[in-house]
């Protein structure tokens, strides 16, 4: 599979890092934390997929498919405010691929913190979330993590905006002996299991299929890089 290369801008970490970097780049912007260590695995393949996206891939499209992509992609979601950020797109006519990258950071906030004094607009935001992954009573999902709600429906989201109906969450996470530590992983892998288990994912071939009420075909995919392998 190849990657266009129209995206000018980024043709390397270091072009990355300067025209789109990311948030808090301060923090983020170091050897083996997520952020530098994506844009190092994407752009180290290019003008080709990473093998192991190509892998997720293979159930969807062809071998020799091609795919427009961009890193810190935004997403809007419901409501006013700051939409959601991918750490990288893929796209095409046929499937939509957002990545959420990691090393050991945390998945961030709870629902049920995030709910707390929240605005009104901010409730609403959350409210139509939740309605595009969930039909019941929405007090249960509070002790899942609001990152994998915002990743997971902006990922329905973008897939919408392109017209395709093949949506693909995926984390990819970027772990070594000196940069991260095996109980941030796990406590990370207990969150995201929590979050398929209420979602009611099944499994499909090397991914997760999450059940939604968008129209829109999502699966989960997570793949683990070891650092010190490469």
């Amino acid at each position: 599979m190849k990657l266009n290369d129209h995206v000018k801008h980024i043709v390397d970490c270091d072009s990355w890092g300067k025209n789109k970097p990311p948030k808090r780049a301060d923090i983020h912007w170091k050897e083996g934390r997520s952020a530098m260590e994506l844009a190092k695995y994407v752009t180290n393949a290019l003008p080709n997929m990473p093998r192991e996206i190509e892998e997720v891939l293979g159930c969807f499209v062809n071998r020799d498919s091609v795919f427009d992509w961009d890193a810190e992609a935004v997403t809007d979601l419901p409501g006013s405010g700051e939409g959601r950020n991918h750490d990288a797109i893929f796209f095409n006519n046929d499937v939509v691929v957002c990545v959420e990258a990691k090393a050991d950071e945390s998945l961030g906030n709870l629902i049920g913190d995030e709910l707390k004094g929240a605005s009104i607009n901010k409730l609403n935001r959350i409210g139509c979330l939740l309605k595009m992954l969930f039909k019941d009573s929405f007090n249960q999902y509070a002790d899942l993590r609001y990152q994998l709600l915002t990743a997971s429906t902006g990922t329905i989201l973008e897939a919408q905006n392109k017209g395709v109906n093949t949506a693909i969450f995926l984390v990819i996470i970027f772990s070594s002996q000196k940069n991260t530590t095996k109980a941030k992983l796990d406590n990370n892998d207990m969150d995201i299991q929590k979050f398929l288990t209420a979602t009611n994912a099944v499994d499909y071939k090397n991914l997760k299929r999450i059940p939604n009420n968008t129209g829109i075909d999502l699966y989960f995919g997570k793949i683990v890089i070891d650092i010190d392998a490469n």
